[in-house]
């Protein structure tokens, strides 16, 4: 007889709540089930696929090629994890014989080594690549080495049939992005030889150019030594504020000093003639900054001074030789005895 509850509803008639059928429980936790295994095998892609990436950055971009540590911290990492869900309850430690133990662990130990050596001479593909052929080949060894003939169900040989021609398919695939990436690598070696080149090229002009100038600047240093020490300021101020620069020829010119104008000349940048040259007669010569200087400290020589005219006279040499007196009386007497005979004496 089932229990009927009232309604606390004022103002309605109370009437019997059904049970939920037992189908929407069986639902539920169907829609349950299914949730936790897709997030099982979401983490489970996730987590691998996040270790191939790590390792594999490890190996190749790090340059970490030490595979034995890796599988030492690797398996360090493990045992730590599985010590601590233990601790909290998240794990049950389960008892295995010792000789079991050493079994599954060396199969652990050189499967993971020889995924990671995998890893680190190939692609991320081709290590996914054989993965996928593990579990065919673990069935083959299981049919070889046990005995044991098992019976699969046709999903599951359906599932590998079509696992193996994606893996048949896929070198296919590799090698013509591998022939794209020779042919890719070919045009990058060309180019880059191409540019060795250029550089060398440019390499050798850039060197020619700065022997020319550093050439120039020793002249140009020598040119400004001469002008500073035998032109005077004055001059070489004149000289540079007439001077004007040529983008034609690229080349500093000077203006002209005469009013004429020849029918193939053009006058100055200004427009107007250029003036001829002042003349500065009865003026004193000018003198450079080396003149003063070596005046001021008391040197004579007429070419430091500022004279139009230096000197009137001339410069004779100075007397080297000595006037022939003959020597003494006996010098003279004797050498008469000497050469008597002779048609004249030497002295008389």
């Amino acid at each position: 007889m089932a229990a009927e509850t009232s309604s606390s509803m004022p103002g309605e008639s109370g009437k019997a709540l059904a049970p939920p059928p037992k189908d929407l429980h069986a639902a539920a936790k169907t829609w349950t089930d299914i949730l936790e295994s897709l997030g099982w095998i979401v983490a489970n892609v996730v987590s691998s696929l996040a270790c191939v990436l790590c390792n594999k950055s490890v190996l190749q971009t790090h340059g970490f090629h030490y595979i034995a540590t890796l599988n030492v911290l690797h398996y360090l990492a493990t045992v730590i994890m599985l010590e601590f869900l233990a601790a909290i309850g998240g794990h049950d430690k389960g008892a295995m014989p010792m000789k079991e133990r050493v079994k599954v662990g060396s199969m652990s130990v050189v499967s993971v080594q020889l995924q990671n050596t995998s890893l680190l001479v190939n692609s991320v593909g081709f290590y996914q690549i054989f993965k996928l052929l593990v579990i065919p080949s673990s069935m083959v060894l299981e049919s070889l080495t046990t005995g044991i003939d098992r019976k699969y169900d046709f999903k599951v040989y359906f599932s590998l049939a079509v696992m193996s021609a994606g893996v048949l398919v896929a070198p296919e695939e590799v090698e013509v992005k591998t022939r794209k990436l020779k042919k890719l690598f070919t045009k990058y070696s060309e180019i880059k030889a191409e540019i060795v080149d250029i550089q060398e090229e440019f390499q050798k002009d850039r060197e020619d150019m700065l022997d020319t100038i550093r050439s120039l600047q020793q002249q140009l240093k020598l040119k400004q030594a001469m002008i500073d020490h035998f032109v005077p300021p004055e001059e070489s101020k004149k000289i540079g504020s007439k001077a004007q620069w040529d983008d034609e020829h690229e080349c500093w010119l000077l203006e002209r000093l005469s009013d004429d104008l020849d029918e193939n000349e053009v006058p100055n940048n200004k427009g107007v003639p250029v003036s001829k040259r002042p003349q500065s007669a009865g003026g004193r010569r000018p003198t450079t900054d080396y003149a003063r200087i070596a005046n001021a400290m008391g040197d004579q020589n007429p070419r430091f001074r500022a004279e139009n005219i230096i000197q009137l006279e001339l410069d004779l040499p100075e007397r080297t030789t000595y006037d022939y007196n003959g020597g003494s009386q006996e010098q003279q007497h004797l050498s008469n005895v000497m050469f008597q005979g002779d048609e004249e004496e030497f002295f008389n």
